[in-house]
């Protein structure tokens, strides 16, 4: 009988450019870095003609990977788009990435708990609200944090305000936030109380 080898493929994680790029083509986007959250594998300055980046190395099967995609144009350094991908780690198997696809945007989260909890005001029935350049967010339960977006990249200023409930509502705070916001992140908010 003849000898048949058996190799046990890698545990790998592969991140498909394809579903990144969305509407957007390799004329577009110039370069891609591929940025592990914590602890894990990370490539920059990627050909977009690539088309791919496998990573095996330092893949442990079982592990749940994040990554944060970022792109650039072809016109500047700048990174003009972001994206999240995710992927959880099989014993012998290359697994591709859930990619979103890369955005232009990014978001911004506001939580009101820290200044609440610091000015002794009880959060429970309070509603917040942001404001964003004369854009109001719809009134959110103040014990989960609020989400805007989508944005655009760069530094922002925002309003937060803590009303009661029902008509008339009474402010129970004000504050002044700031954030810069990068494509395809979601970001937090730093607030400062203003009022009362």
């Amino acid at each position: 009988h003849p000898l048949v080898a058996h190799t046990v493929s890698d545990t790998a994680i592969a991140v498909e450019f394809a579903p990144l790029l969305g509407q957007l083509g390799c004329s577009d986007v110039a370069s891609l870095d591929v940025l592990a959250d914590g602890q894990g594998p990370s490539a920059t300055n990627l050909a977009c003609s690539l088309g791919r980046i496998r990573f095996a190395d330092t893949i442990v099967a079982g592990r749940h990977y994040a990554f944060k995609v970022t792109a650039k144009s072809a016109s500047d350094t700048l990174t003009h788009w972001g994206a999240n991908c995710t992927a959880d780690a099989v014993e012998g198997l290359e697994i591709a990435a859930t990619c979103d696809a890369l955005r232009s945007t990014g978001e911004v989260r506001f939580d009101a708990s820290p200044l609440l909890d610091a000015a002794q005001i009880p959060c429970a029935g309070a509603y917040v609200t942001a404001t964003v350049s004369g854009v109001s967010s719809v009134p959110t339960p103040c014990q989960k944090p609020l989400t805007m977006g989508p944005l655009p990249r760069g530094p922002l200023s925002a309003t937060l305000t803590v009303t009661t409930p029902g008509a008339p509502s009474n402010t129970l705070l004000e504050a002044t936030c700031t954030a810069d916001v990068n494509p395809g992140e979601t970001v937090d908010a730093n607030c400062v109380q203003t009022a009362p």
